[in-house]
């Protein structure tokens, strides 16, 4: 699953709507869901950074990859 930025207007208008219905996810829900286990604050705000970094860059980026890679990371460090 990868994340970009909307391509035109009525792209992002499709996302607000799906949002405002209910069809989207926290970061740290889908964080949760990923992991299944509890995810301290700080890693929800370095995967936030790099997604806003991304965005910010015109980059699309895998955040199933991002979440992964950086959980592992952080497992190393506990």
């Amino acid at each position: 699953m990868s994340v970009r930025n909307p391509k035109d207007d009525e792209e992002e208008l499709k996302a607000r709507l799906a949002i405002a219905m209910g069809k989207g996810k926290t970061i740290k829900e889908f964080i949760q869901f990923i992991s299944d286990e509890e995810i301290d604050d700080e890693l929800i705000e370095a995967i936030k950074n790099r997604i806003k970094f991304a965005s910010e860059s015109d980059e699309a980026i895998d955040v199933h990859e991002l979440i992964t890679g950086m959980l592992a990371v952080q497992g190393k460090w506990i």
